[in-house]
C-alpha cells in the first residue's frame, strides 16, 4: 500500500538478519579479511563467506580467537549479520571469556605409540593470560577409531591445581592406523568456564613379512596370507605371526627353520 502524506515508507529487507553459525573453516583470505566455512543453513550443509574486521573475536570451543589466529580445519562459532541471498556473514565481536584454558602438552605435532604414556599439561588464565591459581581444572581423553569415539580417560572431577597428568594409548592390531586421541582441558571459576583441546596422531610403521623362498603361506593375526605381506601398523601394536609348517609350493615340501628375530614358528612381535 502507498504511504499516507506525512508518513515515511519503511522497507524491511528480510534477507538480512542477525544469525549464529558453527562450522569448519575451509579457506582463509588474509588480504580480504574473509574466510569460507561449512555450516548448517536451514538443515543443509552450505559453504558461507565470513567477512571480519581487525578486532573481530571468534569462539573456538569455549575460548576466543582473533582472525589472525584462525587456521584451516578449525571449528569456529560466528555471530553476525547474515545475508541469506549472498551467503555472506558480517561478523561481529563477541564477549571475551573471563576464564581461558591453555594446553601446553601435548601439542599438535605430538605423535603417540601404543603402550607408551603421553603426558598432558595445561593452565587456567584470565583474558590477559595471567595465571589463576584457584581455578578448577578437569581433564578428558577421547579415542577416535574411524567413526567410533570413546572416552578412555576421565572426565576427572574439577580440581584446583590439576595442571598435568598422563594416559597410555592402547591400540590393537584390528584397529588399523586410523586412530587418534583428543586431549580436552576444561577450566572453571565463579561460574565462568573455558575449554580447549588438541588431537594427536600415531607413529606409523611399515611392516613387511617375507619367506624364503617367496610365495609361501604365513599367518598374520590369525589370517593366512601369501608372502610377502606388507602392512601399515601403529608403532607399539602387537602382531601375531606364524610360519605355517609343513607346506608345499610348486611341488616342493617346506618346513619351518627360523625367523630373522629368532622367534618360534608362532610368536608375537
Amino acid at each position: 500500500s502507498k504511504p499516507r502524506r506525512g508518513q515515511a515508507q519503511v522497507i524491511v529487507d528480510h534477507s538480512i538478519h542477525l544469525a549464529k553459525f558453527r562450522g569448519v573453516i575451509r579457506s582463509i583470505n588474509s588480504g580480504a579479511m574473509t574466510f569460507e566455512m561449512e555450516a548448517m543453513v536451514k538443515g543443509e550443509l552450505r559453504t558461507i563467506v565470513v567477512r571480519v574486521t581487525d578486532d573481530t573475536i571468534f569462539m573456538t570451543g569455549q575460548n576466543a580467537s582473533l582472525f589472525s589466529d584462525l587456521v584451516i580445519g578449525q571449528t569456529v562459532q560466528v555471530t553476525g549479520l547474515w545475508n541469506s541471498v549472498q551467503k555472506v556473514l558480517i561478523a561481529r565481536q563477541v564477549d571475551t571469556p573471563a576464564v581461558w584454558a591453555t594446553l601446553t602438552a601435548p601439542t599438535a605435532t605430538t605423535k603417540f605409540t601404543s603402550g607408551t604414556a603421553v603426558n598432558f599439561a595445561g593452565t587456567c588464565t584470565d583474558a590477559a593470560m595471567n595465571p589463576i591459581a584457584d581455578c578448577l581444572l578437569s581433564w578428558e581423553v577421547r579415542q577416535t577409531d574411524g567413526a567410533s569415539v570413546s572416552t578412555v580417560y576421565g572426565p576427572t572431577a574439577p580440581t584446583i591445581g590439576a595442571t598435568n597428568g598422563s594416559f597410555t594409548p592402547v591400540v590393537t592390531a584390528d584397529q588399523g592406523t586410523d586412530v587418534s586421541y583428543t586431549v580436552i582441558l576444561r577450566v572453571q571459576k565463579n561460574g565462568d568456564a573455558g575449554m580447549t583441546q588438541t588431537t594427536i596422531w600415531p607413529v606409523v610403521s611399515h611392516l613387511t613379512f617375507r619367506t624364503n623362498p617367496t610365495g609361501l603361506q604365513l599367518g598374520l593375526n590369525g589370517m593366512d596370507q601369501t608372502a610377502p605381506i606388507m602392512v601399515d601398523s601403529i608403532a607399539g601394536v602387537e602382531h601375531t605371526v606364524e610360519a605355517i609348517s609343513p607346506q608345499s609350493l610348486d611341488g616342493t615340501d617346506y618346513t619351518f627353520s627360523s625367523w630373522s628375530d629368532s622367534g618360534t614358528a608362532m610368536h608375537v612381535i
